[in-house]
């Protein structure tokens, strides 16, 4: 237990901060996500947009959709960046709340609040023993890496017929 008062009271600050920090950091998640997707469908709507008109397809036209497919292929690549250094960061003030909680309720001989720190479902997570475990990548990000997955493999297949679809006509002579 902590006796000194200015220092309680700075470990309290600093779990307050701690927890805004992850909040926030789920926030910005879901926000980098979201305009991720908005501008994937708007990539999507351009190229079908450019590709409905009536007419020859160009190859400035070609160019200019594999420019925005391409852009936005690094776009994904961006996002999902900057969503492992969000995770990275999420962790690093998860530990940091886990590490105070630890300094304030570890000594206590309550068997409720020893019940309490060892709910690792509810993760809380004592660091002097195994680190690693608490390292593994939630659900839900899981399931945002798959879909900016798949929306990187639909650029590509998008681009690929894109272009055979131009250059067929070549290819039969026309």
């Amino acid at each position: 237990m902590i006796n000194d008062e200015r220092t309680r009271d700075m470990l309290l600050a600093e779990y307050q901060s701690a927890w805004q920090q992850v909040q926030n950091i789920d926030t910005r998640r879901g926000t980098f996500s979201s305009y991720y997707n908005l501008g994937y469908l708007g990539v999507l709507a351009f190229v079908a947009n450019l590709w409905s008109k009536p007419g020859d397809v160009t190859l400035t036209t070609m160019l200019l959709t594999t420019a925005v497919l391409v852009f936005s292929y690094l776009t994904a690549i961006t996002i999902v960046g900057i969503l492992e250094s969000e995770r990275k960061a999420n962790l690093r003030y998860r530990k940091k709340i886990n590490l105070i909680r630890e300094n304030f309720l570890a000594d206590s001989q309550d068997p409720k609040i020893q019940h309490y720190m060892q709910r690792k479902e509810l993760g809380i997570k004592d660091f002097t023993n195994d680190q690693d475990s608490f390292d593994a990548v939630g659900g839900t990000l899981k399931g945002i890496y798959r879909m900016i997955d798949l929306q990187k493999w639909a650029l590509i297949l998008i681009g690929l017929l894109l272009w055979v679809s131009f250059l067929w006509p070549y290819v039969l002579g026309r």
